[in-house]
């Protein structure tokens, strides 16, 4: 299964996101509500960039079968 380029950006970007947020908030400078709050965000836009992945591979996978019965 590939990655794509925009997948890899935003597994980094929600990744380093919620990383660090975790690290400032909690353990810097302790506020629980940009703890979860801030941590929720990067994960969110980790969880994104990984569904748009799967949709993109299956849209590939579609595109493939659909040359593959167009030549038969």
């Amino acid at each position: 299964m590939k990655v794509s380029h925009w997948s890899l950006f935003g597994y980094l970007v929600g990744g380093t996101f919620a990383i660090g947020s975790f690290i400032r908030y909690y353990i810097l400078y302790p506020d629980l509500d940009k703890v979860i709050a801030y941590t929720t965000l990067g994960l969110l836009i980790f969880g994104l960039s990984w569904i748009y992945n799967k949709l993109l591979n299956q849209d590939n996978t579609l595109l493939a079968l659909e040359e593959y019965l167009k030549d038969d």
